[in-house]
């Protein structure tokens, strides 16, 4: 059984703020992965930035806004609520974004300089986080995860993510896969790819909810990979933790490797790749390491403790 890849989520959200060209920084060049997952969102000008909360008022959105979801030392900071600019980042300009919205320091940390480096973490546009991966050599692959639910703007999103691309270095495609949550816009997506002769990889990002307890035959990722000729999986829950469905969960995961395993008996160059998110205690990353997955995106770091995975990638 080879060795899973173990992926940064979101760069290094326990040291800097997620989603920041610093935080991405810190995890490649001094964390030495390989590989990140970011979240990418358009805005109403059609540029792509990198953030993760397409409307505020989500109620994800809020948790993770109250500094109660754990995602890491750092909070998004958003408009108030009742506020104009409170609505969904796709009908804000990127300017109005970059002016109003940001992240700030819900932790007490020992570095006085914490809330300076909220303050300093710009959101960034795709174009410049393409920018500093065409100029690093460390980096290998970024997973894309893109925040839109609209299928009538997949095709503007391809063509801006292209666009970003192409200002810096074409070379960069193959080292890029867009993830969609949502199947709409995925196979709009998947049409816009085909429209456009565009080589970008895509992938499916199956989030494992309550229902999946119920009716466990029914996570079937894998046929939409087959359907829309997709190049990744990726599967999680924001529920890991929780024992007796965790146990469920593991069982899920492990049918889909063997349903992959048997695809890429017959046909392996057309078998998707299938990672699991967002796992970060260190006895369950051991645990989903040994079930044949290809890669596990974690927010724990540094990672240099496990055995079980490795943090340079042989193949995506």
């Amino acid at each position: 059984m080879s060795v899973p890849l173990l992926i940064a989520h979101r760069g290094a959200p326990y040291v800097l703020p997620e989603n920041t060209l610093e935080s991405c920084r810190y995890a490649v060049e001094l964390l030495g992965y390989r590989v990140l997952e970011i979240d990418v969102c358009l805005s109403r000008d059609g540029v792509p930035f990198l953030w993760h909360d397409a409307h505020p008022n989500a109620l994800y959105a809020l948790w993770r806004e109250s500094g109660l979801r754990g995602d890491g030392l750092f909070a998004p900071r958003v408009p108030l609520p009742g506020t104009r600019l409170r609505k969904p980042v796709g009908r804000l300009d990127f300017e109005t974004i970059k002016e109003h919205f940001g992240y700030h320091c819900i932790v007490r940390m020992p570095r006085r300089n914490a809330t300076e480096h909220a303050v300093a973490c710009a959101i960034p546009t795709l174009a410049e986080f393409f920018d500093w991966m065409s100029r690093t050599t460390q980096l290998e692959h970024v997973f894309l995860d893109i925040k839109l639910t609209d299928p009538n703007r997949a095709t503007e999103l391809v063509e801006a993510v292209t666009v970003a691309l192409q200002s810096t270095s074409e070379a960069l495609y193959e080292r890029i896969t867009l993830l969609s949550m949502d199947k709409a816009f995925l196979e709009a997506l998947a049409a816009a790819k085909q429209r456009t002769n565009s080589a970008l990889r895509l992938g499916y990002t199956l989030e494992l909810r309550l229902q999946s307890v119920v009716s466990p035959g029914k996570c079937r990722p894998d046929a939409l990979a087959n359907k829309l000729g997709l190049n990744v999986i990726t599967a999680g829950s924001a529920v890991w933790r929780i024992p007796f469905l965790k146990s469920i969960f593991r069982k899920i995961v492990t049918a889909q490797v063997a349903r992959l395993d048997a695809w890429r008996t017959t046909n392996p160059s057309s078998a998707p790749s299938f990672y699991v998110w967002t796992i970060n205690h260190p006895v369950m990353i051991a645990e989903f390491a040994q079930l044949g997955i290809d890669g596990i995106v974690t927010d724990n770091i540094p990672k240099h403790d496990f055995d079980s995975v490795a943090i340079v990638p042989t193949t995506i």
